[in-house]
């Protein structure tokens, strides 16, 4: 028999409706399962006492939730001191074929020989909330990518534009310096200050992109719209 068998309507009567109950050994292996009516509801399944005892172990479970279902049960059995509740989320599998995010509590009672280890636990429904959860941390996700896609992408700009400064920039010094080693050579002296101000224009034309790039991240560029 059960040490505090009796105590389970009181545990039932404090976690709820949608009530579970399962009989181990401590090594969770699981003897038997059942559901209440209310659990079997909020699943989508009509209430069946026999079909639920007769369940594989874990049947409803996500596949990618088992281990650390196993692992947050082995935990409470392992607990010395009785204190550890089994209170974990996971997702289970509806009648309509879904998976529902849930949250179940659960608080072991041991025979006397403690070597079976029935478990009275609870069931609630979280799954919008979760859904929720799980989108907003997806959005963040996204965002930081997002971020980190326009860092790149500014870095990668700032070193392109840099090169392309760099060519008239090095034209126009270039020039200066050898209009001044020809300073009696007229005809030199223009063919230089050409090239000078060929440079010059594509220089201040980076620049300009420089500029527009600044101001359409500071939100400072408005866009008029005219007919073609």
């Amino acid at each position: 028999m059960f040490t505090n068998e009796n105590s389970a309507d009181a545990v039932y009567g404090s976690l709820g409706e949608s009530r579970w109950s399962m009989e181990c050994d401590e090594n969770v292996n699981v003897l038997s399962l059942w559901w209440n009516e209310g659990t079997c509801h909020l699943m989508g399944y009509d209430y069946d006492k026999e079909y639920f005892q007769t369940l594989p172990p874990f049947t409803h479970l996500h596949p990618d939730d088992l281990k650390h279902t196993m692992t947050a049960l082995q935990n409470v059995l392992n607990d010395q001191s009785g204190l550890l509740k089994f209170d974990i989320e996971h997702r289970f599998l509806t009648a309509n074929g879904q998976y529902k995010w849930v949250r179940s509590v659960g608080k072991p009672i041991r025979n006397e020989e403690k070597k079976r280890i029935k478990f009275y636990g609870l069931i609630t429904d979280i799954d919008d909330h979760k859904k929720n959860e799980l989108k907003r941390q997806k959005d963040l996700i996204d965002a930081l990518a997002a971020v980190k896609h326009a860092n790149n992408a500014k870095t990668q700009f700032l070193n392109n534009m840099s090169h392309d400064i760099r060519t008239p920039m090095n034209a126009i010094i270039g020039f200066t310096a050898l209009a001044a080693g020809h300073i009696d050579e007229p005809e030199k002296i223009k063919d230089y200050l050409k090239k000078i101000t060929t440079s010059s224009k594509h220089l201040l034309s980076l620049i300009n992109d420089v500029l527009d790039m600044s101001r359409i991240e500071s939100g400072r560029v408005k866009i008029d719209e005219k007919e073609a």
